[in-house]
């Protein structure tokens, strides 16, 4: 169910609009209508970027269209709309709840799996809740056959103390359910279904000042290697007719979750102070610029493999300390955290917050894509104040 454009023709006259796969498509049964009869039924199909402007078009009115002069020629006879559908893991999380709330609105349809199907709330109307664990075999698997898209944002949050065990968390959350994910995919190559896989920007290790798109090979530390086994466990699923997205995360700020629900509680208290030197850089992402770049590679399939999901204008964590006090109208009156206190409270992942990556969205850029919120204050602004 991917196709580009509309083509209406009687071999005199015909009917074009633009291209691009979008969120509904409708399937238009019509005649040509002749002062000798009909032509033989045709069919034709159009993928629509706008799923609102183009649900209105099933009140016939077209909004969008022009038709032939003779538009008297053109009957319709049958409508039928098909959704793409989405299969969803982590759908239950930060981004996946604003994800898929956004694809519902968008008029796709989104199948979420969750472990605890029962505790979940009520989903957003347009929503299927399965249960299952992703990092086993189950029942789920069978539906992923019946998909179109595979979006895979399963992994267990970073943003912890680090040990043994909390590291063989983050990986296996990570690798075993898509591995899970591209056991099946990859044994029905036929059904042509895509996956848009998340990452990290830790993929890169730290390269200190140099600025990394991504063409920057993979680093050594633990993030990297997990990362650089999940991709490549997600590049498995690549068959002809389908494609593999590597969505690689910077920071994702967003009042729901992630970094800033951490972070807000002690710059609200006056307890807001930049870590270690302050000079590493922070990569990140607001949420909805996040969820716009997800769906935006879930309807360009001109764009595959590798895709930094950060904002354009990565910043220092001096940076981030005035913009979030400046947002929350608080001083910054702390001391800097010594890199020691961290070590000693976070384990390994004191070095995440300490050296961090200066990450560029080189291949979102090169396509021309709008962030709504390129720069950190302008995105404090907007989370703070809503």
């Amino acid at each position: 169910m991917r196709y580009e454009g509309i083509r209406m023709c009687d071999g005199k006259n015909h009917l074009e609009a633009g291209n691009g796969h979008g969120s509904f498509i409708l399937i238009l049964r019509y005649a040509f209508h002749h002062g000798n009869g009909d032509t033989p039924w045709e069919s034709v199909v159009f993928a629509s970027q706008d799923s609102v402007a183009y649900n209105r078009c099933l009140k016939f009115s077209w909004p969008r269209f022009s038709f032939p002069r003779h538009a008297d020629w053109w009957k319709i006879k049958q409508k039928e709309i098909f959704e793409v559908k989405i299969f969803m893991t982590g759908g239950t999380g930060f981004v996946g709840n604003a994800l898929a709330e956004a694809l519902v609105e968008k008029g796709f349809s989104v199948t979420i799996l969750t472990r605890h199907a029962s505790a979940q709330k009520k989903g957003h109307e347009g929503t299927f809740v399965v249960e299952g664990d992703p990092r086993k075999r189950g029942k789920w698997q069978e539906l992923l056959l019946d998909q179109d898209v595979v979006i895979n944002l399963a992994g267990a949050s970073i943003f912890q103390r680090w040990n043994d065990r909390q590291k063989q968390i983050i990986r296996e959350s990570r690798v075993l359910t898509t591995q899970q994910i591209v056991k099946i995919l990859s044994l029905n190559p036929e059904k042509k279904i895509d996956l848009i896989n998340a990452s990290a920007v830790g993929y890169y290790g730290y390269h200190g000042d140099e600025i990394i798109d991504e063409g920057v090979p993979s680093g050594t530390d633990f993030l990297a290697s997990v990362c650089r086994e999940w991709e490549a466990v997600a590049l498995n699923a690549k068959t002809p007719g389908s494609r593999v997205v590597l969505c690689r995360f910077g920071v994702v700020l967003g009042r729901q979750g992630g970094a800033l629900q951490k972070l807000l509680p002690l710059f609200q208290w006056g307890l807001g102070a930049r870590l270690g030197t302050g000079k590493q850089w922070f990569s990140w992402i607001h949420e909805r610029d996040l969820v716009r770049i997800i769906i935006y590679l879930l309807e360009n399939r001109d764009r595959e493999g590798p895709v930094n999901c950060t904002s354009p204008e990565p910043v220092r964590n001096e940076d981030l300390t005035r913009c979030l006090g400046k947002a929350l109208k608080r001083p910054i009156v702390m001391p800097p955290v010594p890199g020691f206190v961290l070590r000693i409270a976070l384990g390994g992942f004191s070095m995440t917050l300490l050296k961090g990556q200066r990450v560029i969205p080189k291949a979102l850029k090169d396509d021309g894509f709008f962030f709504k919120y390129p720069e950190l204050a302008g995105a404090l602004q907007d989370i703070v104040s809503g």
